[in-house]
């Protein structure tokens, strides 16, 4: 129900305060509703902050007994001075701009939940200080109490429409209490305004009009939850207005060429093309993705899977003194992945989402292609020292194990040829250096043109023909390396390229395309130091920092090895396999799931047992703080007439919070009379002592003295005493929350009689 505009009521009234407080507690459900939407908890705080900023401002201008003209300015300067202070990575109005853009590409192209991007972030932080807004105008400007959970609502079905399926009752749980409270809370202060009452009967001291509405307000709720099913599902973009099928902004990324079918690609092109430049102060290996997983699922492939809190957004770690510094300038690269030298530890580009085991950093953007960035990474050392060595004898932690991994129908050449080279070494470094050495030996051709894939059938033809490129000399030293038990995965990106001496930059192209295995030591970590591929000035081949190149070229077709390091183990013997038939591989899948909300980092069962105590306690507290403030208000007359007054008046409200009844009609005198036998004997004196000094007070011809003041006083914190004793403890508790007295009309001084 919405009152006539007549009912504007400009001025702040104290009473208002806890539907005001219950009001806020509608907005912040519906600001964590949205946590059907966003695939993150990032939101929470940027989000809840505009709601209530939006409610603090109203009750600050009510306060001040400014007009809602006043408010509605200052309530949206508020917002902005929010939105460049608080939100992130905005900092002035051009930058609040072009976040909102990034955001609204998101929200009407990508399926939910979306990632919790700043662009995103920003919408909903407006959408939810809009719908708080209007909500308080409605209910302390215009006297509402259904209309001014409409805004909620509208948002609140959106979100639950168009959300994810977790946790749609818990959401309309909170914010049905939420409305409850808040309804009963309201009504109780429009009855004061001269509201027509309904019905006889009291719920919490409020009309029966706020069990109606109540039921009323909980079947609207129910009835837009139930026609949510009929709405899009969860696949679809929040709102679908253009980019039908595009993956802009997707917290799912899929690549559209798997990344090591990606390199034979590349590798083959006959035309070097410039994809990228990188400005470093060293080389190294510009890394975009590892590949985890192998599975023996259609004959074998590489794969990346990430999800949940796999993935985040950013990294922002310790940068030690020896980092290397990345300046990238990216051309026609294509795809999402954003090239790193290994470890990053630092990016500045916003919207950078992280595969945190590997440190894949993937950009938010469409593409990668026309992005100018910097990434400070922490390199694996160039050489193992002694030290180390002996420490990389430590065992495989339980997390690492997945990385040893080989399927149980993996060929038996490769776990057979792997034992051989491996055999008598027991130090996982002697044995990593040993699988390399055994694809150095001068008896592998490097061939890039070679139809060979990563997968089983390729890998067993790649170690009887012994010609390949990097793909297969990665991929089966990354199974060969796992099955004598030394972590591994298969990395993806691109060597140095060209140095430009003048301007200190790298030339990256597609002949530059890599791929290579990282192995993991005890107190090492990740490496790159045993790539199998030998160097070569074909494309493809490796390019270690401190290698030599090789003297002389390797040329494909020919029956001669090429040159490579002197053999530190011999070749194996290996047992004959039939021929299998070449096929194209598929490369490699890769499937990043940014942000599942099964690992959002905040217990949302406890944020939201938090609100609920949050709506039961606020109303309460603010009962006891404004009972508090009237009795301190009395006391504190510094005339004695009032004094006194205040004194009867407090004890009055005392008898209606124990429900003791007491009439007009009666004399102070009489009513002091009779009230002992109903709530005990305990309360005739103080009574008998406040209803003399009352009666004195307003028909003695003279002012009281002080003294009677205070001795009314004391005779009313006797009562309470007496009153509390004669009740239950439930009685007790009940009288001090209950806020009908609360509702009385603002006191002014009686005139003496």
């Amino acid at each position: 129900m919405t009152a006539p505009a007549a009912l504007d009521r400009p001025g702040f009234d104290p009473r208002e305060l806890p539907a005001a407080i219950a009001l806020a507690a509608v907005s912040t459900t519906v600001a964590l509703a949205f946590a059907r939407v966003f695939a993150s908890d990032r939101f929470v705080v940027p989000v809840v902050g505009a709601a209530l900023l939006a409610h603090g401002v109203a009750l600050a201008c009510r306060a001040l007994r400014r007009g809602p003209v006043f408010e509605s300015l200052t309530s949206t300067a508020s917002l902005g001075v929010y939105v460049l202070l608080l939100v992130p990575d905005t900092g002035s109005p051009g930058g609040v701009i072009d976040q909102a853009r990034a955001g609204w590409a998101l929200v009407r192209t990508a399926p939910v939940p979306i990632r919790a991007t700043d662009g995103a972030i920003l919408l909903a932080a407006v959408i939810v200080w809009i719908a708080a807004a209007i909500s308080d105008q409605l209910a302390f400007r215009r006297s509402a109490s259904f209309g001014a959970i409409a805004p909620g609502v509208i948002v609140i079905i959106w979100c639950t429409a168009l959300g994810t399926h977790g946790g749609q009752l818990v959401t309309i749980a909170a914010f049905g209490a939420a409305v409850v409270v808040f309804i009963a809370l309201q009504h109780q202060v429009l009855l004061d305004h001269h509201r027509a009452r309904i019905g006889r009967r009291r719920l919490i001291d409020a009309p029966g009009l706020v069990v109606v509405g109540v039921v009323v307000g909980l079947l609207a709720v129910g009835l837009g939850v139930a026609g949510a099913a009929a709405l899009p599902d969860a696949d679809t973009p929040l709102l679908h207005v253009a980019g039908l099928g595009d993956d802009t902004g997707n917290r799912t990324y899929r690549t559209s060429v798997p990344p090591l079918l990606d390199v034979g690609d590349k590798l083959r092109q006959g035309t070097s093309q410039e994809l990228f430049t990188v400005g470093a102060d060293r080389p190294a290996y510009w890394r975009i993705t590892a590949l985890d997983d192998y599975r023996s699922v259609g004959g074998g492939q590489w794969t990346l899977t990430a999800a949940g809190d796999a993935v985040g957004e950013g990294v922002d770690g310790n940068v030690p003194r020896d980092a290397i510094a990345q300046d990238y300038r990216i051309g026609p690269l294509g795809e999402r992945w954003m090239p790193a030298a290994y470890q990053p530890v630092r990016v500045d580009q916003p919207d950078t989402l992280v595969v945190r085991g590997s440190s894949t950093l993937v950009t938010g953007k469409p593409s990668v292609s026309g992005l100018h960035y910097r990434v400070t990474s922490d390199t694996p050392p160039d050489a193992l020292t002694k030290a180390q060595r002996t420490d990389a004898a430590g065992p495989v932690p339980g997390r690492l194990r997945k990385f040893t991994r080989t399927p149980d129908d993996l060929p038996e050449i490769v776990r057979t040829t792997a034992q051989q080279v491996t055999a008598g070494l027991d130090n996982p470094v002697d044995r990593a250096a040993a699988l390399r050495n055994f694809f150095r030996d001068g008896s592998f051709t490097y061939d890039p043109n070679v139809a060979l894939g990563d997968d089983e059938a390729a890998v067993v033809q790649f170690l009887q023909d012994r010609r390949g490129f990097c793909v297969q000399f990665a991929s089966t030293y990354a199974l060969m390396a796992r099955a004598v038990g030394l972590p591994t995965r298969v990395a993806v990106g691109f060597t140095r390229g060209t140095a430009d001496a003048v301007s200190g930059r790298y030339t990256v192209t597609n002949h530059d395309a890599h791929a290579w295995p990282e192995v993991w030591f005890s107190g090492v970590g990740w490496t790159h130091l045993f790539d199998p591929t030998p160097p070569s000035d074909l494309p493809g081949g490796s390019d270690l920092p401190g290698e030599e190149p090789p003297p002389t070229p390797s040329a494909p077709g020919v029956g001669e090895p090429a040159t490579s390091p002197p053999v530190t183990a011999p070749a194996p013997s290996l047992p004959p396999q039939p021929s299998p038939t070449p096929a194209p591989s598929p490369g490699g899948g890769v499937n990043i799931a940014a942000d599942d909300p099964s690992g959002t980092s905040v217990p949302w069962v406890l944020v939201l047992a938090a609100l609920v105590v949050l709506l039961v306690a606020a109303p309460l507290v603010a009962v006891l703080v404004l009972k508090a403030r009237r009795r301190s208000r009395r006391r504190g007359k510094a005339d004695p007439a009032d004094a006194i007054t205040g004194a009867w008046r407090e004890a009055m409200d005392a008898l209606t919070d124990h429900r003791v009844a007491s009439s007009s009609a009666e004399t102070p005198l009489e009513l002091a009379h009779r009230i002992p036998a109903v709530a005990g004997d305990e309360t005739g004196p103080p009574l008998q002592v406040l209803a003399r000094a009352y009666t004195a007070t307003r028909y003695a011809g003279s002012p009281p003295p002080p003294e009677r003041a205070r001795s009314a006083w004391s005779a009313v914190d006797t009562l309470r005493r007496a009153l509390d004793a004669s009740g239950t403890t439930r009685a007790r508790i009940r009288a001090r929350l209950a806020p009908g007295t609360l509702r009385r009309a603002p006191e002014a001084s009686e005139p003496r009689r």
